[in-house]
């Protein structure tokens, strides 16, 4: 009952992004929940998505600590990060060492979401 209710209570509250820097691969921004840091998404832009018609994308990187993990966050840290920073963002098949990613990108909400799929990768943006 207890992870029930801590994720209705994930579902009802606001999670904040804030700026860490360049880690050396990316811009490095921490996701906020209730205060306390529940993961981090680095991301950095490209252009070698102009041929189908991304003229730049920002490559996405993302990760929950492990209790954060399956409670909604991963939808909520990315609408946030669209509407904050923008988009779209590009996750690269290459890149995705979690098979949940893929489980979780199919699980946004596509009254939200636009999900295009390219060869090398999954875009998003808001619609």
């Amino acid at each position: 009952m207890k992870f029930l209710k801590s994720i209705f209570e994930a579902q009802n509250k606001d999670i904040t992004l804030k700026p860490l820097g360049f880690d050396g691969f990316g811009f490095a921004v921490s996701i906020l929940f209730d205060g306390d840091q529940i993961g981090e998404i680095v991301y950095r832009k490209k252009k070698y998505l102009a041929d189908v018609g991304y003229p730049e994308v920002m490559e996405f990187h993302i990760g929950f600590d492990d209790e954060y993990q399956g409670r909604g966050f991963f939808q909520k840290s990315i609408l946030k990060f669209l509407e904050q920073i923008g988009g779209p963002i590009y996750f690269a098949h290459g890149r995705i060492v979690n098979p949940f990613v893929y489980k979780a990108i199919n699980r946004l909400d596509p009254d939200v979401f636009d999900i295009y799929e390219v060869d090398t990768g999954m875009i998003i943006d808001l619609k």
